[in-house]
């Protein structure tokens, strides 16, 4: 939501949550009243508290990293299905050396 200082942005916003009574007329989100169901609406829309620039740059780091965990895993399973265990060891300890290399290279900047 985009405007200027003092045009109602935060109120409408807590409104919508439930956090603040309309100073005129009716809400209503997914057909729930914000006033009285406003804990299942919080549930279902998924409130997210406001955070500083450092908060919000961690959690989008945690949220890449969740999203890169889950497709290289995906990714790993379909390329290793047809390996061997004896390649699959291999192409793990390649990894294992990437990773120490890595590692001590960052240890030593």
């Amino acid at each position: 939501m985009v405007g200027p200082n003092g045009a109602g942005k935060t109120m409408t916003i807590e409104c919508i949550e439930g956090l603040r009574k309309p100073d005129a007329g009716e809400v209503h989100v997914l057909g729930l009243d914000p006033q009285r169901e406003g804990r299942i609406l919080r549930e279902r829309i998924g409130i997210r508290k406001k955070y500083g620039l450092t908060e919000n740059l961690l959690l989008e780091n945690l949220i890449y990293d969740i999203i890169f965990e889950q497709k290289f895993n995906e990714l790993n399973e379909s390329l290793l299905k047809d390996l061997t265990k004896a390649e699959k060891r291999e192409v793990s300890d390649h990894v294992k050396n990437i990773l120490r290399n890595a590692t001590e290279d960052s240890l030593l900047d």
